[in-house]
């Protein structure tokens, strides 16, 4: 038996905890058993723990380094020695990495994997900028492969030169059918969201934080008058702030605020438009999700890697000029709500889980 251990910090709801756990959904089996590692404090009342426990895997909870690195070493040795051996250790903690994996190389993990996710550091970590040179050369001797959501992900976090050498592009995986539209979810939904039939809906999804950038889309609906509903779904730091900006805008009539959901397909049928505001994305998951149930995505030509800016129902614009972004939107809302058509999904495809599993089995030697 193969026995993998994927090192996420959390499995709360988000893009890279979502991937992080359809290892287990896809891999877990006789022949392979994945096991999760996540930090004491990163919890979520709707994230992931379930899902992967359903299928098998184990969670492990340590000390979290940030909080007392010495007491995290130990535990994680200790995770190492009781729990393995393992073959593969896989993490996906950005410039933690470095140390992650080189407790596993000294602890004789035959292979050790580091996978970037993000094209700009968040502003979030508390690793200081002079650090990233000798964390990166820490990672670079510890790492047998670097692996990256994106190219340009791969050369954020490990640099062109060792992730020409070492590198795996592998995007994240997107169950097409999944986030197919359905007319039946569409009424059902707006039904209970108290949406009239009639009525234009946009919405976003996404950690409720700065880099995410969704005060912006409440912006320039105030600023332009755009008549539509907004679906802001997910949760975070600035909830606050948005809840008070709403207030400020007297829009409290206009936007509804999910937090975090498991329904998302349901909810994707429920809009005309979505809009994605984020200022960087590694790779932006939810965009692949809401283009397979056949929405128009509106997003910053700059946040957003090349693969996706180019897909038929991506609309990049450059920079956030509000004008320009309530135009757009205008003028998607004008036309007809798309279900999907199958060259849309075939230019998708990609993106499929299937895809993403040969890349997957090739890089951890499964046959």
């Amino acid at each position: 038996m193969k026995k993998i251990l994927h090192i996420s910090g959390s499995l709360a709801a988000g893009g890279l905890e979502k991937v992080a756990s359809q290892y287990a959904k896809y891999l877990q089996s006789d022949e392979v058993k994945v096991d999760y590692l996540v930090f004491n404090g990163k919890s979520s009342n709707i994230g992931f723990e379930d899902l992967v426990q359903r299928y098998g895997s184990r969670i492990f909870t340590i000390s979290d380094p940030k909080a007392n690195f010495m007491k995290f070493f130990m535990d994680f040795i200790k995770v190492l020695k009781q729990n393995g051996p393992y073959d593969i250790v896989h993490s996906h903690l950005f410039m933690a990495s470095s140390y992650i994996l080189f407790i596993s190389k000294l602890n004789h993990v035959p292979l050790c994997i580091a996978q970037s996710h993000s094209i700009k550091r968040s502003e979030q970590s508390n690793v200081k900028n002079y650090m990233y040179p000798i964390l990166r050369k820490i990672l670079n001797y510890s790492a047998d492969v670097f692996c990256a959501s994106s190219y340009e992900a791969g050369i954020y976090l490990f640099g062109e030169k060792c992730f020409k050498n070492k590198g795996v592009v592998l995007q994240n995986p997107i169950d097409l059918d999944m986030y197919r539209y359905c007319k039946e979810q569409r009424e059902q939904m707006r039904k209970k969201l108290h949406i009239d039939a009639s009525q234009k809906v946009i919405g976003t999804i996404g950690r409720l934080v700065k880099s995410k950038n969704i005060s912006f889309l409440l912006d320039y609906v105030n600023q332009c008058n755009l008549d539509v509903r907004i679906l802001i779904i997910g949760d975070g730091v600035e909830r606050s702030s948005l809840t008070k900006k709403i207030a400020e805008y007297q829009m409290e009539d206009r936007v509804i605020m999910l937090g975090n959901r498991s329904d998302i397909a349901e909810l994707l049928s429920t809009m005309d438009v979505f809009v994605f505001p984020s200022r960087h994305e590694g790779f932006g998951m939810v965009l692949i999700e809401a283009m397979a149930n056949g929405l128009d995505c509106i997003v910053n030509q700059d946040a957003i890697i090349d693969s996706i800016c180019k897909l038929p129902n991506c609309h990049p614009l450059d920079g956030y000029d509000p004008v320009q972004w309530a135009k757009k939107t205008k003028q998607l809302l004008s036309t007809s709500r798309s279900t999907c058509y199958k060259e849309q999904i075939f230019a998708l495809k990609e993106f499929s889980i299937e895809r993403w599993l040969s890349i997957v089995k090739k890089m951890y030697r499964i046959q």
